[in-house]
């Protein structure tokens, strides 16, 4: 089973990565996100989940074996596969999943696009089995608070991405508390973009 490997990007694709591995290249997904990072001839690592079913033999690759664990956790929930689990956390990142499923706030798993009936499964399946998954170095991104749902929920309503409101919600200083006002910080914030 391969469960790491290093080497240099030979190709980028639009949800995979060619990696050389001394000679060898291995096709590897990835989420969006750190896909967008990488430049041809980069030498990275990752973490291997490798999925074996009946149509095909896949390779997932994860910056951490916390973010490798987390997806992993996810498989186990009935209804999700590979992709869909990968998908997830392309939504709503390694660190705002984890909190989510801590807290058993299934409000904020769809806040980020998840399905009802999904956040539903994940938080009743994973909320007591995520405590035994450390999840450090997941991006380098600050995590977002939960009541930060409101903003991006404001923000996606004027038209931004979900990325774009994500990106704007963590910009906020955590001692501004009132709504309007992280709402207007995270506009000037996109104003300067």
């Amino acid at each position: 089973m391969i469960a790491y490997l290093f080497g240099a990007v030979k190709y980028k694709e639009e949800s995979a990565v060619i990696l050389d591995v001394s000679g060898v290249g291995y096709e590897v997904r990835m989420c969006a996100a750190e896909l967008a990072k990488l430049r041809i001839g980069d030498e990275i690592e990752l973490f291997i989940h490798f999925q074996v079913s009946e149509k095909e033999h896949a390779l997932f690759g994860f910056s951490s074996r916390g973010e490798r664990a987390l997806f992993q956790l996810l498989l186990t929930v009935s209804g999700v596969g590979p992709k869909s689990a990968l998908g997830i956390l392309e939504k709503i990142g390694s660190q705002e999943l984890m909190q989510a499923l801590l807290q058993s706030n299934a409000s904020a798993l769809r806040t980020f696009g998840i399905g009802a009936k999904i956040a539903e499964r994940l938080v009743v399946e994973l909320s007591e089995k995520v405590h035994k998954i450390e999840v450090q170095g997941v991006g380098e991104r600050a995590p977002l608070s939960l009541g930060d749902a409101d903003v991006i929920e404001a923000l996606k309503g004027l038209g931004y991405s979900l990325t774009e409101a994500r990106d704007a919600a963590r910009s906020v200083p955590h001692d501004i508390t009132e709504l309007s006002e992280r709402i207007k910080h995270a506009l000037r914030f996109l104003s300067t973009r």
